[in-house]
């Protein structure tokens, strides 16, 4: 037990032991005391999960109560949180306090009847087989609660450690299920599942596999038996089937399953799961207990296809399939034991069956060589009914082989079908919200009339529990694992840890490589029309190479009906998907296929990402995010989707958008950049800016402020110079719209408004003005240049499709290496001199950032100036000047007040507004013009039709460090520092 104090000396403090915790100047600082200070004591508790940071406050979290399962291990009953901002937002057991809302209150009911449980003294992470390795990094849960408090403790002195070491208070916890039954002569038999955390969820909200190989309800189980002399082991493993698929929770058609990446796309995840689980068993057996249901045997033939695959890489896997329910139904339960003996003799292959562990020296005797990787759809009843099986079948094979007692003892094996009873109902509560079907037979041997009504009970209740309740848990789990996009571990002062991260990236090319690469960007408006032209030209223009990924962006995929706004239909995005691979399939002197890698679609918005098949075993992280903004965010027919990739260790985001309509609907659009840019969220708090490289593509609906006969002149007569100084997109980027971003000089017409199927402009009642709508745009911290941008001429839509190419760096970082240049930074930060402190060494070192953002705040306000105006009066952000180095994203959260305590929430309506139709109001015009010209009556037919398909290829150069907004004024690129940029709109006036 270890004491925790509350003591409030300039603002408050807490204290665990000797630890203490203090939010000083917006930044946590920990210390070790090697004194006492005074305070009121708020309670024992039995250790500290982390820390975590709610709505701008920052909580300790503690286990306060816990209940023991068998020696050495706990499950957690209780856990409290304290808020290190002020003691009003504490979250603890006291009558006292009486929160309808808490932020951290979901938090604190998943902890405390989620299965928790930890040990100070086993490392419950690992199987008994590994128990001297390294704590299993999957199966933590409390990881992004505790690694920074466990690298804080790692940068301490040698004694300072021993300190906190003695102790132990930093606890990490695993969630799964314990079960013990206690047999005379400390004998006992155990049931451990441990629940992995990489793709924890809820079963509707976390299906199939991830990048990285993780699959959802990944769980590992462990039979042992220990006697007086060995102990005996027996494992084996259940998860989603590794491919990328999803299902819908309650359908009126039962529950479709959608597999959402094509074989070549699954296949580097697929096979990185494998890979995983032969770094942790010797051989794996694959037995799938799918049906043949719509729903089920669409995943289950793709799923043996993949294992297929894996058969010509001579792995120690092989695979089998036993349609469960189809035999049940047919025979029974003892049908289904007698069909799962054949598999068990078939896949358990020539090695040991089981692994004995020597209690005396712990020595591994005999290790067990093949594991069962078993799964069904949820990997939960078929799935525990079967490993029961297994596991009474080794047990009994090894008892009888010693001649044991319990071999034959009928109390025995009902205690081992009560374990494994439990196992199954206290995994299906975590991932189903019921207990396990199945159960009763599991627990008694018996199929009766009670245990049929107690399943039926279970499914009405998984179908409420799953519709209703298991999106708001998922919440809780996400936030707990630090998955939801606007989390971040909190960040502990660490000066050494600071200058580590600078030498690092001052000296990246020590531990890295890089190389070029290639991508194709487009964009196209397609007006709810679907592909009936060739569009080659614009994937692939005539004289570019192959690119290494293709991103494009749709809008429009459907008419944008009220019907249509509030759903997004799949279909269309899916037939140009198909077209789009067609497309490329049929490109002459190809060298490169391609594969979808992700899509993502908001109502009639889509971005599809392709990539060259030999790549994707280079790129993981792979992610989707989407931000509504049509009807104040309730409505899809504007707004964004994204999706973020790693490739080597580069990272990109790619975005397309559709941004308000309207001419004179300026200020919208610009709000819409701010709720996207803000908005688009990816897992662990990454946004957008967080990539080094950013492409934005999309109908931005920026217009030209020209009336409609100059604008249709000018474009007819190719006057790109003049029709661009009267482009609202520069004017609006020279007020901080797409901050930081480039466009590539623009020379080619204007790409709206057409007469479908026509080269001439609208012709119709409402004439519309050509403009530049459909536009690209970039951002990079690294080396990410334009080398065309150009539009061609498709005549399907109202708009033409424009697209770009660029060129850039990808780094390849060899992490050992690294690890390893870090290691000796560090090592001589800390080398101290004789009779040197190393707070005496840092001090030399000339560390006092502690105090920088207090020095530099402003002199209080008097009666002659206000600290928030300069000398002329006017408003400056002082924030940026405190913390220069903060970018846009942290800013806010300097400037966020404490959260209010917690109060009931309130529900509150949202006004709706409609938005403005696409019409033209010359009279509002910001040009000023007193009066409407009068519009032509007909488009001009003597026109020559031109080419839109115009670019001048952008030599690669530095960028400027302050890029400019693009407002040409001259057909010819003026050049600064050998990058072409267009003088300011100002400079020409």
């Amino acid at each position: 037990m270890f004491k925790l104090v509350d003591n409030y000396d300039k603002g408050r403090s807490l204290i665990l032991e000797n630890i203490l915790f203090k939010l000083q100047n917006n930044n946590l600082l920990i210390d070790l005391l090697d004194y006492n200070l005074s305070g009121s004591l708020l309670g024992n508790v039995h250790g500290l999960l982390g820390l975590i940071e709610i709505q701008g406050s920052t909580y300790l979290i503690t286990i306060n109560q816990s209940v023991k399962i068998t020696e050495g291990i706990y499950k957690i009953v209780k856990v409290n949180f304290y808020c290190l901002n002020s003691p009003n937002y504490d979250l603890i057991d006291s009558p006292e306090l009486d929160f309808d809302y808490h932020p951290c209150l979901d938090i604190k009911k998943l902890v405390e009847f989620g299965n928790f449980y930890y040990s100070n003294s086993l490392d419950i992470t690992n199987n008994a087989l590994n128990s001297t390795s390294p704590p299993k990094n999957e199966f933590v849960w409390n990881k992004f609660l505790i690694e920074n408090l466990i690298n804080w403790k790692s940068n301490l002195e040698t004694h300072q450690r021993t300190i906190i070491d003695q102790h132990n208070p930093f606890i990490t916890v695993i969630q799964g299920a314990i079960s013990v039954y206690p047999l005379p002569n400390h004998a006992s038999l155990q049931v451990i599942s441990r629940l992995s955390s990489k793709r924890a969820g809820t079963r509707f909200f976390s299906r199939g596999i991830d990048d990285d190989g993780q699959v959802a309800n990944f769980v590992e189980t462990e039979t042992i038996f220990k006697d007086k002399n060995v102990t005996f082991t027996y494992n084996q493993i259940r998860g989603s089937v590794p491919l990328f698929w999803e299902q819908q929770g309650l359908q009126a058609f039962g529950q479709r399953t959608q597999i959402t990446r094509p074989f070549q796309a699954s296949k580097p995840a697929f096979e990185k799961h494998f890979y995983n689980l032969l770094q942790s068993y010797d051989a794996i057996h694959v037995l799938n207990l799918l049906g043949q249901k719509d729903h089920e045997v669409t995943l289950s033939d793709a799923y043996n296809a993949h294992l297929e695959s894996l058969e010509t890489d001579n792995l120690p896997i092989t695979y089998s399939n036993l349609d469960f329910h189809s035999i049940l139904r047919m025979s029974g339960h003892q049908s289904v034991i007698k069909q799962l003996d054949n598999h068990l003799y078939n896949g358990q292959g020539h090695g040991p069956t089981w692994s004995l562990i020597d209690n005396n020296t712990n020595q591994v005797i005999i290790r067990q060589h093949v594991v069962f990787r078993i799964n069904c759809l949820d990997c939960l009843d078929r799935t525990n009914f079967v490993q029961d099986i297994f596991s009474k079948s080794r047990l009994k094979d090894f008892l009888q082989s010693t001649n044991s007692p319990y071999a034959q003892s009928e109390s025995f094996w009902q205690a081992h079908r009560h374990l494994w009873a439990e196992n199954g109902d206290a995994l299906s509560k975590l991932y189903a919200g019921t207990g396990a079907l199945n159960s009763s037979f599991t627990r008694t041997g018996k199929r009766t009339l009670a245990g049929l009504f107690s399943d039926a009970t279970k499914s009405v209740t998984r179908a409420y529990v799953s519709n209703v309740t298991d999106k708001s848990k998922q919440s809780s789990i996400d936030m707990f694992l630090g998955n939801l996009p606007s989390q971040k571990p909190v960040e502990i002062y660490d000066p050494v840890l600071d200058i580590v991260r600078s030498d690092l990236n001052d000296r990246v090319t020590e531990y890295s490589s890089s190389r070029k690469i290639s991508i194709h960007a487009g964009t196209y408006n397609v007006a709810g029309q679907i592909p009936t032209e060739d569009i080659l030209p614009w994937l692939f223009p005539e004289g570019s190479e192959e690119p290494d990924i293709i991103v494009v962006g749709f809008q429009e995929l459907v008419q944008l009906t009220p019907q249509q706004i509030m759903s997004t239909d799949t279909f269309p995005r899916q037939i140009w998907e198909r077209f789009i691979l067609e497309t490329l399939k049929s490109r002459q002197d190809k060298t490169d296929e391609y594969i979808i890698l992700r899509s993502e679609q908001v109502v009639g918005l889509a971005l599809i990402v392709l990539i060259k098949q030999g790549l994707s075993k280079s790129i993981r992280s792979v992610e989707g995010a989407q931000k509504k903004t049509g009807l104040k965010g309730m409505s899809g027919n504007k707004g964004a989707a994204a999706i973020r990739l790693q490739y080597e260790d580069s990272t990109f985001c790619f975005i397309a958008s559709h941004m308000a309509a309207g001419h004179s609907n300026i200020e919208e659009r610009n709000n819409d950049y701010f709720t996207i840019s803000n908005g688009l969220q990816f897992l662990k708090g990454k946004v957008p800016e967080d990539h080094d490289n950013i492409i934005w593509v999309g109908d931005f609906n920026y217009r030209i402020d020209l009336p409609y006969e100059t604008a249709t002149s000018l474009a007819y007569n190719d006057n790109y110079e003049e029709l661009l100084s009267n482009d609202q997109l520069p004017r609006a980027m020279s007020r901080g719209i797409f901050k930081g971003y480039e466009e590539a000089p623009i020379l080619f017409r204007p790409t709206y408004r057409y007469n479908f199927n026509s080269d001439v402009y609208d012709t119709s009642e409402k004439r519309r003005i050509p403009a530049y709508t459909d536009r690209i745009l970039y951002k990079s911290k690294s080396n990410l240049y334009a080398t065309r941008y150009a539009t061609v001429d498709l005549r399907g839509s109202d708009h033409r499709p424009v697209y770009a190419t660029f060129r850039t760096d990808i780094r390849k970082i060899d992490h050992m290496k690294r690890d390893q240049l870090a290691k000796e930074i560090q090592a001589n930060i800390l080398k101290t001199g004789p009779n040197e402190t190393i707070e005496e060494k840092l001090m030399k070192l000339g560390i006092t950032r502690r105090q920088q953002a207090e020095d530099n705040l402003p002199s209080p306000s008097n009666e002659k100036s206000n600290w928030w105006t300069d000398e002329e009066g006017n408003d400056f952000d002082f924030i940026s000047d405190v913390f220069p180095k903060a970018n846009e994203i942290e800013i806010p959260k300097v400037r966020r007040p404490p959260p209010p305590p917690p109060i009931k929430q309130k529900e509150k309506q949202n006004e709706v507004e409609h938005e403005d139709e696409d019409l033209i109001n010359l009279s509002q015009e910001p040009l000023g013009s007193a009066e409407t010209p009068p519009e032509l009556e007909d488009a001009k037919s003597d026109v020559e039709s031109k080419s839109n398909e115009q670019e001048k290829p952008i030599e690669p150069t530095d960028k400027p460090k302050k890029p400019r907004p693009p407002v040409p004024k001259a057909t010819k690129p003026l050049s600064l520092k050998g990058q072409p940029v267009y003088p300011d709109s100002n400079d020409l006036e």
